[in-house]
């Protein structure tokens, strides 16, 4: 259980991203919204090999990308979020697709942590 905090680089300079973990990427910010969380997919690679980087591997000074991932629809059901969903690990709030949640951060219009 943690959290990876990452400093943006090159058009991303001057932004940062908090992944939160346990034992898989919960949930990520950018800056203070909320950009991707579970039960999507929420994966960090290393910038130059696509690489994945597992939390355990995480460290000071790698260069690496966030990505964030629809899940299969079976996951986006009532079920499937009550099994797998942000509440289901403490946090007090609704799924956001990630892709409306990455569409919102472009409006500037997403819920925030």
């Amino acid at each position: 259980m943690g959290e990876a905090r990452l400093e943006g680089s090159d058009s991303f300079r001057g932004q940062r991203m908090t992944v939160r973990f346990q034992n898989e990427n919960l949930i990520a910010f950018r800056d203070d919204d909320v950009v991707a969380m579970v039960p999507d997919l929420i994966t960090i690679v290393e910038r130059d090999s696509g690489m994945a980087i597992t939390t355990e591997r995480l460290r000071y000074g790698l260069r690496v990308v966030v990505l964030g991932m629809p899940c299969d629809e079976k996951w986006r059901t009532p079920e499937g979020i009550a099994l797998g969903g942000p509440r289901h690990f403490g946090y007090d709030l609704d799924f956001v697709a990630v892709e409306h949640l990455v569409a919102d951060v472009a409006g500037s219009t997403t819920p925030s942590h």
